[in-house]
């Protein structure tokens, strides 16, 4: 349909140096460029990103003349998929090393809980691309190894998560970012890629032999949050 809003989705992640040494800090600007930058600098300021050649001396990618400006032409919002940070350092090279943080809380995929990177990423997102469209977060979620007892599936970690990342997003908001929706991931238990159904993100349980459906307490916690909110006049 000719009104119908057109737009794309990002995969991003937040990138921090794991030092304040000048060579942690250059990889992680190159570790921006390839996890952040290359989906969205042609979009918005109509080149790649500088450090993928540092990152990829080698690689000619076959840009014609006229692919930019079809690449830039003006979307109507894009959407922001955010899981986890990146602690970045050196490969005492031209590329970069992530190095996890030892004691930081972490999903059952191994990563970081850390919804201050949703809020930094937006709000540097909204500096670097002055043309901008509104912005969907349009998947954001953990999975944990959830299991019923009882009638009831206690997933207490899902429920901060979901409120310290709705609360990032708030900040962003008050930031000046155009954040028109939120998105979990997921509203239910389902098929994870090459994860299969080991892996379980949704706010409702389900019961893979019998389709059972039961509403976790994070399911609970997210209707009490939407209840909450306050409404506009």
């Amino acid at each position: 349909h000719d009104d119908a809003p057109v737009g794309l989705v990002a995969n991003v992640c937040a990138v921090t140096p794991a030092s304040d040494s000048h060579a942690d800090r250059v990889a992680t600007v190159r570790a921006a460029a390839s996890a952040n930058h290359w989906p969205l600098d042609p979009l918005f300021l109509g080149h790649y990103p500088a450090p993928l050649r540092e990152l990829w001396p080698e690689a000619h990618a076959p840009i014609r003349d006229g692919d930019m400006a079809v690449i830039g032409v003006p979307l109507d919002f894009v959407g922001i998929n955010y899981y986890f940070r990146q602690v970045i350092a050196s490969d005492g090279a031209h590329g970069f090393v992530v190095k996890p943080l030892p004691g930081v809380e972490r999903t059952q995929m191994g990563w970081e809980v850390y919804p201050d990177g949703l809020r930094d990423l937006l709000l540097e997102f909204k500096q670097r691309y002055p043309n901008l469209p509104p912005v969907y977060i349009t998947e954001n979620g953990m999975a944990s190894a959830d299991a019923v007892a009882s009638g009831r599936v206690h997933d207490a970690q899902r429920a901060r998560y979901f409120n310290s990342h709705l609360a990032a997003v708030d900040a962003a908001m008050r930031g000046g970012v155009d954040v028109r929706g939120y998105f979990a991931w997921s509203l239910m238990d389902n098929f994870e890629w090459s994860y299969g159904y080991e892996k379980r993100f949704g706010l409702v349980h389900v019961d893979y032999g019998t389709q059972a459906r039961t509403p976790k307490d994070s399911a609970l916690a997210f209707k009490q949050f939407l209840a909450a909110r306050p409404t506009a006049a």
